[in-house]
């Protein structure tokens, strides 16, 4: 199994944006973690993904 550091950054807009939206530092982290075992919507470029983060 290979094991994988991961740091997620947010710039101060989007810190703000996800506060509005409900989104938790806990479910941004899950999403990343998810991007980083191949579980993305679409790979746009290199360092661009888009993943859904959904609160159900």
């Amino acid at each position: 199994m290979i094991c994988f550091d991961i740091r997620v950054f947010k710039n101060k807009w989007f810190h703000r944006w996800a506060r509005r939206e409900k989104i938790s530092d806990a479910l941004l982290l899950k999403a990343a973690e998810e991007i980083v075992a191949g579980q993305v919507e679409a790979d746009l470029s290199l360092r661009l993904c888009q993943k859904p983060a959904c609160q159900n």
